[in-house]
């Protein structure tokens, strides 16, 4: 029986890449990784080896806002507890 796709808790599969190049502190680009995030920072590394750029960090383009505001209300709950 096949299985279901797994929900991706992130809303799309479009990533934003920072990295430095040179002497110019940070630059961006957007990129299309259907994965997860541990998926997309290993692809970016490895872009950024070939392109001889320094690796900053991966963020999602997309965020769910009811999402996150959902799990803060949680955290905050579990703190008050």
């Amino acid at each position: 029986m096949p299985q279901e796709p797994r929900k991706s808790k992130y809303p799309s599969d479009v990533w934003i890449l920072f990295y430095r190049y040179g002497t110019i502190p940070c630059l961006h680009k957007f990129y299309r990784f259907p994965g997860d995030m541990v998926g997309a920072i290993n692809r970016a590394r490895e872009h950024c080896i070939k392109m001889n750029y320094q690796f900053i960090c991966v963020r999602p383009f997309l965020v769910d806002l009811d999402e996150q505001e959902v799990r803060r209300e949680e955290r905050k709950n579990g703190e008050d507890q």
